[in-house]
């Protein structure tokens, strides 16, 4: 109620995080999963209105319902962060380097 139009700028990002496959819409009627666990994930908005993107919706995995959180189920598996200094000398190898970037990370 303090920020006109956040309602609406929040519908949107979760429309389109449907649309692009991120959230799964289930039927409210819906008692029992049809593949394993169910966990819901509270969220909440994220203004800063000097980005590009003012509104951003954080998801909390880590709050734990039933005992346990989304983060305590999952499994972590091995580090696959590399090392700075590996990374700077792989660099240095090859007379190129290409690099990427992604639309948005979690």
């Amino acid at each position: 109620m303090k920020t006109p139009g956040l309602i609406e700028e929040y519908d949107a990002v979760i429309s389109k995080q449907l649309t692009e496959g991120i959230l799964e819409k289930i039927d409210s009627d819906e008692k029992e999963p049809s593949q394993g666990a169910v966990t819901y994930l509270p969220h909440r908005a994220v203004l800063q209105e000097n980005k590009s993107t003012k509104l951003r919706i954080v998801y909390d995995a880590s709050s734990k319902s039933n005992g346990s959180s989304l983060n305590d189920c999952l499994y972590k598996g091995p580090c696959l962060t590399p090392l700075i200094f590996d990374a700077l000398l792989k660099l240095r190898l090859n007379d190129i380097a290409v690099t990427a970037d992604i639309e948005k990370a979690y």
